[in-house]
């Protein structure tokens, strides 16, 4: 995700004093870490990680809470109004579409400032080869899937790129 359209699109974002990543695992902290680097990030970061070895992966790199569980049950782990900033990034895509209406209310009631989330466009096929078998992909994502909750989404990245694709970015604002 480029650091440019996040401040384009979320102004307030790097001014936000706490953030949840949802489903970070080791491979893809460094990038996400690069990113917010870069736009100064100064807040402070949680992890809320489904996957146990991810999860214990990211423990034992010691930089930041890590909350072991289910994104389905968000509001019992971590409260309501808990974080500014909910980044759920490669995600969406791998939960059953019906569960987005309680999944996504919930994370609107986390979070205080913003909902970032953000998914290939479409069906990708599952790489057979991946340990983690919650990986795989049960969602299409397109660029209105998340209209009926009132987030904004937009089609990022080029049908130019290498595995010739678009990324939707979806950003919720949320109204005090």
């Amino acid at each position: 995700m480029e650091i440019e359209f996040l401040q384009k699109e979320c102004p307030e974002l790097f001014n936000c004093s706490s953030l949840l990543y949802v489903g970070a695992w080791p491979q893809k902290w460094t990038s996400f870490l690069d990113l917010f680097e870069l736009g100064s990030w100064k807040g402070s970061c949680s992890v809320l990680e489904l996957h146990p070895d991810n999860a214990q992966a990211l423990r034992d790199m010691n930089a930041f809470p890590v909350i072991e569980g289910d994104l389905k049950d968000i509001e019992q782990l971590v409260g309501e109004k808990s974080f500014d900033v909910i980044f759920w990034e490669d995600g969406p895509e791998h939960i059953h579409e019906k569960d987005f209406d309680s999944v996504i209310p919930q994370m609107q009631r986390v979070a205080k400032k913003y909902i970032i989330m953000e998914a290939p466009e479409g069906i990708r096929d599952h790489d057979p080869h991946t340990p983690n078998l919650l990986d795989r992909q049960y969602t299409g994502i397109e660029k209105d899937t998340f209209d009926k909750y009132g987030i904004d989404s937009f089609l990022v990245g080029s049908p130019k790129h290498p595995e010739g694709w678009h990324r939707v970015v979806s950003i919720g604002t949320i109204e005090e």
